[in-house]
């Protein structure tokens, strides 16, 4: 059990739940107690209201087994490999929790070798052409994944995408659309 008294529910929830990675934090109002058994909820209350902050975990089925896995998981519990999810940004391929503009590219590289190890498409030889497909999808998204998360420049392009910035956004002039009038 956890208790904490005197500081905010978004705080000591983001901090509680680091360790399993939590993804999204909603909170209603700031907390004078906050105890909590139940991973993934916390109780606050202030003044006789009450108000539940979730933390919520992006889960997908497995495809053989139906048990529930994590989107950042290339396994299932059962052994199977997964598709890859379509929202799962290069960052997240490669266990950073947010996109980092400075990258250590010894540890990067460590990180590629070791997905490699579990995720090379020789690997799965014996399995089924649906497994073999999928190992080969997660072997392609890592490896340009990789490419990309290496290089200062494409780096930092990727990390403007996911803020909504295409390449054509940007001019040879270096403004946004051209239109970037400074005075």
């Amino acid at each position: 059990m956890l208790r904490v008294v005197g500081a905010s529910c978004a705080r000591h929830c983001r901090i509680f739940f680091a360790y399993i990675q939590a993804v999204t934090l909603r909170t209603q109002m700031n907390t004078v107690r906050l105890i909590s058994n139940v991973p993934g909820r916390c109780l606050q209350r202030t003044q006789m209201k009450y108000g539940y902050c979730t933390v919520s975990h992006p889960v997908r089925l497995c495809w053989s087994c139906n048990r529930p896995v994590y989107n950042r998981e290339y396994f299932c519990e059962c052994g199977k490999i997964q598709p890859i999810d379509k929202n799962m940004s290069y960052f997240d391929a490669f266990g950073y929790v947010k996109p980092v503009v400075q990258i250590d590219t010894v540890d990067l590289a460590r990180r590629m070798r070791d997905i490699q190890k579990q995720l090379h498409p020789d690997k799965f030889s014996r399995a089924s052409p649906h497994e073999q497909k999928l190992a080969a999808d997660a072997a392609t998204f890592i490896n340009q994944a990789y490419a990309t998360l290496h290089k200062h420049v494409s780096r930092f392009s990727y990390i403007l995408s996911l803020h909504g910035f295409k390449e054509e956004d940007f001019s040879s002039s270096g403004s946004v659309n051209g239109n970037c009038d400074v005075s």
